[in-house]
């Protein structure tokens, strides 16, 4: 799997995000800027 870690601005937390669930840019969009993911 192709993993990133990611962490938003303000958020004490880092999360893993495996590249290849994500089909397309919109969909890793959703799950970057969606606050409830």
């Amino acid at each position: 799997p192709w993993y990133v870690q990611m962490s938003k601005d303000g958020s004490p937390y880092l999360r893993k995000v495996d590249l290849k669930m994500y089909s397309s840019h919109d969909s890793l969009q959703l799950l970057v800027f969606d606050p409830m993911s």
